[in-house]
């Protein structure tokens, strides 16, 4: 779920009987009002509380990032999607994403208004799992490392 900047609403993704997508609700409680009815995963509603940027499947099943109005609707704007964490730019002005080329995570910032992106990070090494921007917008936190993975044989089991 994401909270509007106003404090007034929560955004989620549902799955049940009569709807699927994604919902708000009030925050002080009330009916809950669908806002499309696309399969829809990790809203992140943004700075001025106007958008919401979500995951789905477009109709050929490729990943995207859609962004609706917060009324609801159809997507104004389809961007690819690179399947790693994303949020809103501090300042309202794209989506900055995770993007792992060669196995090494870098923040990319996607301008709504259009254009290329533009690399916000410059690693060398070790993957993204995370990110956040200070409230203010002008430092960036972010949770690095590497992935290890074990195979273990077990023979004669009982």
């Amino acid at each position: 779920p994401d909270i509007s900047p106003d404090g007034k609403w929560v955004v989620y993704e549902t799955f049940r009987s009569g709807g699927t997508g994604l919902v708000k609700v009030p925050i002080e409680g009330g009916k809950p009002v669908q806002l499309n009815d696309v399969p829809s995963f990790v809203p992140r509603i943004s700075p001025d509380g106007k958008q919401i940027a979500c995951r789905f499947l477009d109709e050929n099943g490729r990943p995207r990032i859609g962004i609706i109005p917060f009324a609801g609707g159809k997507p104004t704007k389809v961007l690819d999607d690179k399947g790693g964490a994303f949020q809103w730019s501090p300042d309202g002005s794209g989506l900055d994403y995770v993007d792992v080329q060669k196995g090494v995570g870098n923040i990319w910032h996607q301008p709504i208004a259009g254009g290329p992106p533009i690399k916000v990070s410059d690693f060398t090494q070790e993957q993204i799992f995370s990110f956040a921007y200070s409230r203010d917008g002008k430092q960036l936190a972010v949770a690095r490392g590497t992935q290890s993975s074990d195979v273990v044989m077990i023979s004669n089991f009982k």
